[in-house]
């Protein structure tokens, strides 16, 4: 049997035209793996261009209202999501989530993140008590969520 290309001539007799020419078309760009939407048994595979990858569903930007939301700045490169939920949480707080912002390049903090409560009394009780508070050696700064904020 013929070789194609850099397809193996076991593989090539199992797949249909189609399949071939996506494999030459995928190892022409210098594309590696079986083929582009396809796993090791030749089953189809759902693309993956805008899916989070821990629930396996769309990526969700959440809209929080900004009345139950804080920024948080001034953290330190070593203060992650987990940080901050797990000391407002011990400080008595029900928050909803804790968010450090990430450079997108690095992954690493921006020493900035948003903390979101479920009640807006809830909010402004930490915003009065915890402002200035020390997390990780550094006095936090709380402030309110502007609506031009980026998260």
């Amino acid at each position: 049997m013929q070789m194609m290309g850099n397809i193996p001539p076991q593989m090539a007799a199992q797949m249909m035209p189609q399949q071939m020419m996506q494999q030459q078309f995928n190892q022409q760009r210098g594309r590696g793996g079986p083929i582009a939407g396809m796993n090791q048994m030749g089953m189809q595979m759902p693309p993956f261009n805008n899916m989070n990858v821990s629930s396996g569903g769309p990526k969700v930007k959440h809209d929080y209202n900004n009345k139950l939301c804080l920024y948080i700045g001034n953290l330190s490169q070593t203060t992650f999501d987990n940080d901050l939920f797990k000391f407002f949480k011990n400080k008595g707080y029900n928050l909803r989530n804790a968010q450090v912002m990430l450079n997108n390049d690095t992954r690493k903090s921006k020493c900035f993140g948003y903390i979101n409560f479920y009640t807006e009394e809830e909010c402004q009780r930490c915003l009065t008590e915890q402002n200035n508070a020390i997390i990780n050696g550094r006095n936090i700064v709380l402030n309110e969520k502007k609506s031009n904020d980026f998260d």
